[in-house]
């Protein structure tokens, strides 16, 4: 795809040499990357997340098959750290991995194995308010129409909690 955008502005570059630039980045950006790592993992918050990918010629997959992209993020506010890491799965292994010499808090989704990640290295662990208000949400559909339940007070917590985190936010 780059070597054609390229091609549109007179320039040929093959998808090997593309990919041998890449390649030679990466190596020289490892010092950075190692750098970067291990500030984040000294911070005192460590928000932690992975997203699927699709990785079309991966030795030992097919090019249906997912991969993740595991992201972390911490730092001071205003001027955090984020750091990816590719790795075809997303096993307790990859989170145990990323986390290692970790001792601070770890935000994170529900998913269990960065539960059982926290737990294995006695580290404070919270959830995302996010993720649980979605939750709430789905439990409401499930309501009858027009009642008030347990979900719209969980929902009403929520967004009481972001009220004032927008407050301090805005006092700053």
């Amino acid at each position: 795809r780059q070597s054609r955008i390229l091609e549109r502005y007179h320039i040929e570059l093959s998808r090997q040499t593309l990919c041998e630039s890449v390649l030679k980045v990466a190596e020289k950006i490892t010092p950075l990357i190692k750098h970067l790592r291990k500030h984040l993992l000294q911070q005192p918050l460590l928000h932690m997340d992975e997203t699927r990918v699709q990785v079309l010629n991966e030795p030992g997959k097919s090019a249906q098959s997912q991969s993740y992209m595991w992201v972390q993020r911490g730092g001071p506010p205003g001027k955090p750290g984020i750091l990816f890491n590719y790795d075809p799965s997303r096993s307790t292994q990859t989170a145990s991995h990323l986390l290692a010499g970790y001792q601070g808090t770890l935000m994170t989704d529900g998913y269990a194995s960065y539960r059982t990640v926290a737990k294995a290295n006695e580290l404070t662990h919270l959830c995302c308010w996010a993720h649980a208000r979605r939750k709430f949400k789905e439990a409401k559909k499930a309501q009858p129409k027009g009642k008030t339940g347990k979900a719209d007070m969980a929902i009403s917590f929520i967004a009481k909690l972001y009220a004032v985190e927008k407050q301090s936010k805005d006092s700053d």
